[in-house]
């Protein structure tokens, strides 16, 4: 598969740890063998085996990441559900950080 066919697409990675992360691919550089992924979260089950997603990093800016290849395991396209999911979950945590600013 031609990775950067994936570019611009919402991708899940599964790294060498066995995290998932879902995110965009903005691009992959293969000289380097860096990803650089814009809003990744972290998916997750909570209590009752339902999915959730967590920002990638809980203290640092989430905007855009880059993993190098060496940590990545395996990258496919996001299910149709899930890259929806995503997306509606990013707007939505960007409206609330607009409010939150402008009220803060």
């Amino acid at each position: 598969m031609d990775i950067n066919k994936l570019t611009h697409k919402v991708v899940t990675f599964r790294t060498v740890t066995g995290e998932e992360i879902i995110g965009t691919l903005e691009e992959y550089n293969s000289k380097n063998g860096l990803f650089t992924v814009s809003l990744p979260r972290v998916v997750l089950l909570d209590e009752n085996g339902e999915v959730m997603t967590v920002q990638y990093s809980l203290t640092g800016v989430n905007d855009r990441v880059i993993f190098h290849n060496r940590n990545v395991f395996s990258v496919t396209e996001s299910a149709e559900v899930a890259a929806q999911d995503y997306v509606i979950q990013n707007e939505t945590q960007h409206l609330n950080s607009e409010i939150i600013m402008d009220f803060g």
